[in-house]
């Protein structure tokens, strides 16, 4: 049973990336996550346009002020797996 649960967690995972260094707000929110991400991914990956409804999820991990190391990384959820592969493959 626990391996069957661990399987599902990470296919669940599958599509999420860790972005780390991205500016944070004290009012971000769903939205605003979203929209940072889209505009890094424009500037940094130029093989498409990219825009929020690529996204499924974008949000911080951690409860803020938390770190004094800077940003809190931010998990971001992309709706198709081709997507988050196509940003590991470029250089």
């Amino acid at each position: 049973m626990e391996a069957k649960l661990e399987t599902l967690e990470t296919h669940s995972r599958r599509n999420n990336l860790k972005i780390f260094g991205l500016p944070e707000s004290r009012a971000e929110n769903y939205h605003r996550c979203a929209e940072e991400v889209v505009h890094f991914l424009n500037y940094y990956a130029h093989y498409k346009q990219w825009c929020t409804d690529d996204l499924e999820r974008a949000h911080r991990i951690g409860k803020p002020g938390a770190s004094t190391r800077g940003p809190r990384p931010m998990i971001v959820k992309f709706f198709r797996w081709t997507d988050k592969l196509g940003l590991l493959r470029k250089p």
